[in-house]
């Protein structure tokens, strides 16, 4: 189903059918929603900390001399 379980089977090297009414569809994940919409602002704000971060890295050392 649209989960992943698996009803039934039919083993290795087994001719054979299964007959069965195909679940309907689960409601669409937020992936399939947003696409690489989300891998965009992750990288945007993974860039956005790095930067902030290495901003402040660079205040200490002169502060120290």
């Amino acid at each position: 189903d649209a989960r992943g379980v698996v009803g039934d089977h039919i083993g290795r090297n087994v001719a054979g059918r299964i007959d069965t009414v195909v679940p309907p569809p689960a409601p669409p994940t937020w992936f399939a929603q947003a696409g690489h919409w989300l891998t965009l602002v992750w990288a945007i704000a993974l860039l956005a900390l790095s930067l902030v971060a290495m901003r402040r890295a660079e205040g200490y050392p002169a502060q120290n001399t």
